[in-house]
């Protein structure tokens, strides 16, 4: 009887693992799409190329990039432009020869360069934008 329980007993274990492995084998292979940041920073009138990370997905891809805001951030084949401050999103779908898609999504933050900073007793200017001031430091 307990030579019978035994067998039975590695005889389930070994199944469980058996299982478990074909399991992880195949979640393992599971594809996988996106950016190689979930975040990029672009100033106002620069551009900067943005990549994808393909894993997992065979054949030829084919992209689509879109912006969800055009008038903040462009994008066409992986490079962004800055348009105006702001934050926009960019999505990439990728579809592969047999008709499968993948999509990933990406936060484009546009930003004012400051080129210019002045400072005097009554005011403090950065770029084109001025703040006066009273004398106790407060802002007018």
């Amino acid at each position: 009887m307990k030579r019978a329980l035994s067998v039975y007993l590695i005889f389930t274990l070994a199944l469980a693992l058996v299982i478990s492995c074909s399991c992880f084998a195949a979640c393992a292979e599971s594809a996988v799409f996106g950016f190689e940041q979930a975040t990029y920073n672009v100033p106002v009138g620069k551009t900067q190329k943005i990549k994808t990370i393909a894993q997992n997905i065979s054949g030829k891809l084919t992209y689509t990039w879109t912006s969800s805001d055009e008038t903040i951030a462009t994008v066409k084949g992986g490079t962004i432009k800055g348009i105006i401050n702001g934050t926009a999103n960019v999505i990439c779908t990728a579809t592969t020869e047999e008709g499968d898609s993948f999509s990933a999504i990406c936060s484009i933050n546009v930003t004012i360069p400051i080129t210019k900073l002045t400072a005097d007793v009554n005011s403090v200017t950065l770029g084109a934008v001025s703040l006066g001031m009273n004398l106790n430091g407060d802002e007018l």
